[in-house]
């Protein structure tokens, strides 16, 4: 379920231009120095689609350039989208391995599409999600440059749009594990019917 990559320059995301569903395909990712690919496993797929590929120009300077290093354990959460309902279907495909890799307490590096959350905001939707899955907000961390990272775990894609008809039952039991206090807001406790919108 998770592969371990030695010495992978994080490119950031760009979104690619085009006139079919924009924001669908992204340039940039994990990559191979040596072989100057993108790492398959860290791809994010749409079913059997794949999301990202390299520009034209290839990693281009990246791999030439003092980037600053990452020598701690990483573990790679793929795309973070900062919208709540992004965030259910496609963000948290490859966090079931967190607790696989609990004891070597990694970092968790996201890529983070339409800004960053403010994930250490109690109130936050990312904060009260990764807390309710027992994974400390705190150990998130964002590819917004190039980065070199000495030990890459990249656990496979169990979800996103294209899995959500058979969802892998090790990310099913995963999501069910959640757990979280809440109570019910002023005003709400006598409440017969309570709508929830997407909004807010």
């Amino acid at each position: 379920e998770i592969s371990i990559h030695e010495n992978v320059i994080a490119c950031p995301l760009t979104e690619a231009v085009s006139e079919h569903e924009p924001g669908l395909h992204y340039f940039g990712g994990l990559a191979d120095p040596e072989t100057k690919t993108l790492i398959q496993e860290a791809i994010h797929r749409r079913g059997a689609d794949d999301m990202q590929s390299l520009p034209e120009a290839g990693l281009g300077e990246a791999i030439s350039v003092h980037q600053p290093e990452i020598r701690q354990p990483v573990l790679y959460g793929g795309i973070l989208f900062n919208h709540f309902g992004h965030f259910i279907v496609e963000s948290l495909s490859r966090l079931y391995a967190y607790r696989m890799v609990r004891d070597v307490h990694p970092f968790v590096l996201f890529y983070s599409q339409w800004g960053r959350p403010r994930y250490l905001e109690k109130s936050n939707f990312v904060n009260q999600i990764l807390t309710g899955l027992d994974i400390p907000p705190e150990k998130l961390i964002f590819a917004e440059q190039v980065l070199k990272i000495r030990s890459v775990m990249i656990p496979a894609q169990k979800y996103g749009f294209g899995f959500t008809r058979r969802p892998d039952e090790l990310f099913v039991k995963f999501i069910r594990s959640f757990h979280f206090q809440y109570k019910i807001p002023a005003g709400f406790n006598k409440a017969d019917k309570i709508y929830v919108s997407r909004s807010n």
